[in-house]
């Protein structure tokens, strides 16, 4: 009986016009979120201090941003976020082709209901196309596990290249088509990734060289320059070092020995969130005190980055000691704004004011008085747990070969583990990864749901070793919607060699 009614189903709605109604089925919840948010955009657009920057293309950015904003002005904030609902609605698409219409809506509601993932699409921050883009390379990515073609990757190669044009960290994304090309096999779909990515990348960095010219620069040496300052190290070897490189490493040795007593003398949390702090008051404010003005900017960048990695390249375990406690800080957002962890943060500011550089420190803000926040006391367990279970995923479904999955998770890992050694432990970098988190989860489940069927179909197989007749076998797949693509996240087919 069951197999009649499934023949009678596909004569009336072919799979084709199924699929059809699916697709359309996404596409509105999409919509209607998508509206939503358009509904609650603020009046102003949020900024930060690092706007300006994006809004005057300055030297040490990347270009895709200010040529966004350039192109749609004040229209920035909606088209961001109108971006996103189409590349949420892509992905959704693509969850579904290998799981069903339900983990797609599901999916779906996950992307929009974080309220700090609706506040970056709301800022002058590249936050919102990152997120868009990050979608998409797992979109295409997803398609490629689904039906193996190497015109997926190279599409993934090029939106990680597009990505990498509005923030330099996305080339942590890579490894989803290098992962996916590897796993399936297909040397030629992963050159056609490495060419698009390095032919998007080489046309930023030309532009930005052409409206920059000499000024071009990075923030490549700033970042290694705070963290080779929050580093213990022995001194390094000077010989051959320029006036500007000798006044670097005399601060890297001296100037910032206080801060990294301090650092030494708290825990955490409270030591995440100093870390974060003044790991960007050595970028930018703390570093007025070394009398280093008189130079070009592109000058400075190269002899922070040098005296920087002299100074990792002495010790760098305690490199790497920092980037875990970087890394563990991602997951642990929300510090200083808890209720319950806000308060002893300001008491130790207190006891130990004034605290080291504390001229220049202050304008961080870091030393203002906290404002506890009730979803704080919320976001802070929600994402140590997501922290443990995405690492548990990787682990699983590694071991199982239920690929989407695993690279879901394994994205997030990569990301994080560039922002650690390369950046700052932002929470909107935690933010920006809430896609491939949620891919991750639901993917997990729904490879889990489908081998508790599988095993179940077995389970009811004849003693008389005959196989389950069909209707049996359907019983045990989802009544509304399956696609065999499924397949590819637990058991390998012929085309996975």
């Amino acid at each position: 009986m069951g197999q009649r009614l499934f023949a009678l189903r596909n004569q009336i709605y072919p799979p084709f016009l199924q699929g059809l109604a699916l697709r359309g089925l996404i596409c509105a919840a999409a919509l209607l979120f998508t509206a939503g948010l358009l509904a609650m955009i603020p009046a102003v657009p949020l900024v930060t201090a690092d706007s300006p920057g994006y809004f005057d293309f300055a030297a040490f950015r990347t270009a895709g941003y200010p040529i966004f904003l350039d192109i749609f002005g004040n229209a920035a904030v909606p088209v961001q976020v109108v971006i996103f609902g189409l590349s949420a609605a892509i992905l959704a698409s693509a969850v579904e082709r290998l799981t069903s219409w339900w983990a797609a809506l599901l999916l779906l509601a996950a992307l929009f209901i974080n309220p700090e993932v609706n506040r970056l699409h709301y800022s002058i921050l590249t936050e919102s196309l990152f997120l868009s883009l990050n979608c998409l390379v797992l979109a295409a990515t997803l398609r490629f596990l689904d039906r193996v073609d190497s015109r997926w990757l190279w599409a993934a190669g090029m939106l990680c290249g597009l990505a990498a044009a509005f923030r330099p960290a996305a080339v942590a994304l890579l490894i989803l088509p290098l992962a996916a090309g590897l796993i399936k096999q297909q040397w030629r779909g992963i050159l056609g990734a490495l060419l698009a990515f390095a032919a998007i990348v080489g046309a930023e960095r030309a532009y930005a060289s052409y409206v920059h010219g000499d000024r071009l620069s990075s923030l490549t040496g700033r970042h290694l320059f705070a963290k080779a300052a929050l580093i213990n190290a022995p001194p390094v070897d000077r010989s051959g070092y320029s006036p500007l490189e000798n006044r670097l490493a005399d601060a890297l040795e001296r100037d910032y020995r206080p801060v990294r007593a301090l650092l030494a003398s708290t825990g955490r949390p409270i030591r995440t969130s100093l870390l974060a702090d003044y790991e960007v008051c050595i970028q930018w404010a703390c570093q007025a005190g070394l009398d280093i003005d008189e130079y070009q900017q592109p000058t400075v960048d190269n002899a922070l980055k040098t005296v920087a990695l002299d100074r990792i390249a002495g010790r760098p375990s305690s490199y790497l000691a920092l980037a875990w406690d970087e890394y563990l800080g991602l997951w642990s957002i929300g510090a200083r704004t808890h209720p319950a962890i806000a308060p002893r943060y300001d008491s130790f500011i207190q006891s130990v004011s004034p605290v080291p550089l504390d001229q220049w420190f202050r304008l961080t803000g870091a030393l203002e008085p906290t404002v506890p926040r009730v979803q704080a006391r919320l976001a802070r367990p929600v994402f140590l747990g997501l922290g443990v279970v995405i690492a548990l995923i990787l682990v699983v479904a590694t071991v199982r070969r239920w690929w989407p999955a695993a690279l879901a998770a394994l994205s997030i890992q990569a990301c994080f583990a560039c922002v650690a050694l390369t950046a700052v432990g932002y929470g909107r970098y935690t933010m920006a990864m809430w896609p491939n988190m949620m891919v991750a989860l639901i993917l997990f489940g729904a490879s889990v749901v489908r081998a508790r069927q599988v095993a179940q179909a077995q389970a009811i197989t004849p003693i008389s070793g005959n196989p389950p007749s069909r209707a049996e076998s359907l019983r045990f797949q989802p009544a509304d919607h399956y696609s065999p693509s499924i397949a590819c996240t637990l058991i390998p087919r012929e085309t996975d060699h």
